[in-house]
């Protein structure tokens, strides 16, 4: 048998033998030359078909083919995936340590602050405490120099409604008016020092009036209810300080307050429906110390 032909078709096409013109009858002999000649080119086209097959793409190898192709595409979207990944939590721990970062500094100014402000604290504290001792002083300073004003005037007393004249003689006027209306006599030499002073306008300036001692004042304030009734508009009082005149007022204005007045230096209140009497002074607290007095009488 003559050797196998090798693959003349091409991948993709299929083979169509070329046409036979038609043969005269042949003898035996021939009719069988010509069956070997039939079986010979069956077979070369079995092997041409046999490899247009094998060029062929089978369905097994196509399964392989796109699963290679799932397991790369899955390969690949899943290292896209984890470098995505990565990516993120890179991003993720960046941003954390940024905010923790702010979170520390945040952290750190409080604590300053704090510290400052417990600083400034005790700043304060110390300024309150400087500053209440600062007002106690003050105000020891302030009753101690009014106590001292009110017992430099000690001796002095202030006269009320005498007439004022141009070119008057005010010593004159004063001895007149405590022989004739006071029915005491006053000499020259009793009289310390004596001037008006500045009164409410449209009223006579009042005279402050310096004695020689308190025993002299004495015997002139005894007579301040007689001077007070003769209905010239006379009156007689002490040389009280602005202060102890002040604190008069405000007391006065306590319905627990019966009357108020200036004594000897200091300056009084009394309860009512009491007989006892209570010194105050410029910077007691009233409201407390009257609220405590009524609890005890």
């Amino acid at each position: 048998m003559a050797a196998r032909s090798k693959c003349s078709v091409k991948s993709g096409k299929k083979y169509s033998p070329p046409p036979q013109p038609p043969k005269p009858k042949r003898t035996l002999s021939e009719l069988s030359s010509t069956s070997d000649e039939n079986s010979l080119q069956i077979l070369t086209e079995l092997e041409e078909i046999k490899c247009v097959l094998d060029k062929t793409v089978k369905i097994e190898d196509l399964k392989e083919i796109v699963k290679g192709v799932i397991q790369e595409t899955m390969t690949e979207l899943r290292k896209e995936y984890e470098e995505r990944m990565k990516s993120f939590e890179q991003k993720h721990i960046e941003e954390r340590r940024k905010l923790q970062d702010q979170i520390d500094g945040m952290n750190l100014e409080v604590h300053n602050l704090r510290e400052r402000l417990s600083e400034k604290d005790k700043e304060v504290r110390d300024l309150k405490k400087s500053m209440n001792e600062c007002r106690t002083l003050s105000m020891e300073a302030s009753s101690r120099a009014n106590r001292n004003e009110q017992y430099s005037r000690k001796t002095n007393v202030k006269i009320y409604g005498i007439t004022e004249t141009l070119n008057e003689n005010i010593k004159e006027k004063v001895k007149d008016m405590m022989k004739t209306v006071a029915k005491i006599e006053i000499k020259d030499d009793e009289i310390m020092a004596l001037h008006r002073i500045p009164g409410k306008p449209g009223e006579t300036r009042p005279i402050i009036m310096k004695v020689k001692n308190t025993e002299i004042k004495s015997k002139i304030m005894k007579k301040r209810k007689i001077v007070r009734q003769s209905g010239n508009a006379l009156k007689i009082s002490d040389d009280v300080t602005a202060a102890n005149t002040k604190l008069i007022q405000r007391l006065g204005q306590f319905e627990d307050i019966q009357n108020a007045w200036y004594f000897n230096g200091s300056v009084y209140g009394q309860l009512v429906n009491s007989e006892s009497r209570i010194r105050f002074d410029i910077h007691d607290n009233l409201d407390d110390k009257i609220k405590r007095s009524v609890r005890k009488s």
